[in-house]
């Protein structure tokens, strides 16, 4: 069990007033299209590629994936590139 997102542990209508609430599903499932999308967009500016006209938004999808791959594979080896 976890504390509530909610109310911080002081008890809501989303835990049954408990202030904690059980993770039964992987919390991956829940996040949507839209956020999976803001989430893609502020790792791309991390790596220096700012969600503008030029930068991430720019950008063709299939480079996007790839550059998520291998930002990944880098990072999972820890090589410089």
């Amino acid at each position: 069990m976890l504390k509530c997102f909610f109310c911080g542990e002081t008890g809501c209508n989303e835990c049954n007033q408990t202030g904690r609430i059980t993770i039964t599903e992987c919390p991956l499932k829940s996040i949507d299209d839209d956020t999976w999308d803001v989430i893609e967009l502020c790792r791309l500016y991390d790596k220096g590629l700012p969600p503008l006209a030029g930068g991430s938004l720019d950008q063709m999808r299939a480079f996007i994936v790839a550059f998520g791959i291998y930002t990944q594979t880098m990072a999972q080896f820890k090589i410089d590139g």
